[in-house]
């Protein structure tokens, strides 16, 4: 098993096309990590530098504690699962999971003996394993995918999650310090890719090692990860566990691509008084006070234009006027099964997703909500996202590389009477 480090690595395809710029991580041993971003934003690149695939512009790679920059993807000791499964057609599934074991060469101790037949000293030599111990492995790698039953066909005879699962037992086999996925489950249909990601998740049980998993599906990240590399435009957006993703993203990039139906918006502008710091949503003017407004007192944080955010499953409804609510209009209603996605608009132009749970509603309120029906939303406390609008970075967070949790204190029960059109934000 071993650590993987990348310090300062830069790929440069060309002259002038930089694919992945001054990529700095350590990924400790037995950790799975997940390299997620949009379509061109570095990752699989940043993946195959690892492996030896592409050679790197700047920079160092650590396997283990070894620079591996100049080494062969063979000598790398990784094993490595491909998009597109990478089946020999020809082959069974046996000759398909053994094949990487019959050019393998592992190293033995061979005794040097003197002409009196006494041991004078020890060589190291590479051999090739033996047929018993290749079959013995190959039979090892198909109990723990449930694939031993398929061993004697051929690719073509199997589902899509079989020849995944062929692919994977192939990488497995060889026992590497380290396993690199690329977009392993994306040829699966939907049904599939969540049985895989279970099974992905007690294949890491059974094989301890660690993980390197490339993926555009966050789904895929939140649930496979210790630890998640976000990246944009070949730069590393944010690194953290899906928790501190989904509660403190570092910039609005983060806030929006984490989270499903992403983080709504508002374009507003932070205000400060006597009494403390306030935004206008809408019309509804709503106080920050609690941890948020501490923290924002603590950095002497000034008036200023700035992106709101709040997450649509923390946006309550009102079926009726309420004077802290901000009134909107629908426009689309989905149903999901468990819950409604409504897209509504606001009175100042808006555009919103409110995710509803349906369980609470009956048929006849279900009816109810259809495009033009008036509602009106409020937000929980403890859940709202401040980013500076010319920055875009979180103005909660402590630094500009760390995110850091914020612990909402319980909101005051004292008889203090309630501000007309005042919500209190903690």
């Amino acid at each position: 098993m071993a650590e993987v480090e990348l310090t300062g690595v830069k790929k440069v395809y060309g002259k002038n096309v930089v694919a992945v710029k001054d990529f700095n991580l350590k990924i400790k041993d037995k950790e799975f990590v997940v390299f997620v971003g949009p379509s061109g934003c570095g990752k699989s690149t940043t993946l195959r530098m690892i492996a030896g695939l592409e050679d790197i512009t700047e920079g160092t790679i650590k396997i283990g504690g070894r620079v591996v920059n100049d080494l062969k993807p063979k000598d790398r000791d990784i094993s490595m699962v491909f998009q597109n499964y990478a089946l020999y057609p020809n082959y069974t599934i046996f000759r398909n999971i053994a094949f990487p074991l019959t050019l393998m060469r592992i190293p033995v101790e061979v005794p040097v003996t003197d002409k009196d037949g006494n041991v004078r000293d020890v060589k190291i030599k590479n051999r090739k394993l033996t047929s018993q111990e290749i079959a013995d492995r190959v039979a090892n790698a198909a109990e723990i995918l449930g694939i031993t039953e398929y061993l004697g066909r051929r690719p073509r005879e199997l589902s899509g999650g079989q020849k995944q699962r062929v692919a994977i037992g192939r990488a497995m086999v060889k026992n590497a310090s380290v396993f690199l996925l690329d977009e392993p489950l994306s040829n699966l249909d939907a049904k599939l890719r969540s049985q895989m990601r279970s099974e992905l998740i007690e294949l890491r049980k059974k094989i301890d090692t660690t993980f390197i998993y490339v993926t555009h599906d966050q789904v895929e990240a939140m649930t496979l990860a210790d630890r998640i590399v976000i990246m944009k435009d070949g730069v590393i957006q944010q690194v953290g566990t899906p928790t501190e993703l989904f509660d403190m993203p570092q910039n609005l990039f983060v806030a929006e691509f984490i989270g499903s139906p992403k983080m709504n918006i508002f374009r507003t502008r932070l205000e400060r008084d006597a009494e403390g710091y306030f935004v206008n949503l809408c019309g509804v003017v709503k106080r920050i006070d609690g941890a948020r407004g501490e923290i924002f007192r603590k950095k002497d944080i000034q008036p200023q234009d700035i992106v709101l955010g709040v997450r649509p499953e923390h946006i309550s409804l009102s079926n009726h006027e309420n004077p802290e609510a901000i009134p909107c209009v629908i426009r689309v209603r989905e149903n999901m099964g468990s819950s409604f996605h409504l897209h509504v608009q606001t009175e100042t132009g808006e555009e919103l997703i409110v995710r509803v749970p349906t369980a609470p509603f009956t048929a006849a309120q279900v009816e109810k909500l259809v495009s033009g029906t008036r509602i009106y939303i409020t937000f929980e406390s403890g859940v709202t996202h401040f980013f500076s609008a010319e920055t875009e970075v979180n103005l909660l967070s402590d630094s500009d590389d760390a995110p850091v949790s914020v612990t909402v204190a319980e909101e005051s029960s004292s008889a203090e009477e309630p501000r007309k059109k005042l919500r209190r934000i903690s």
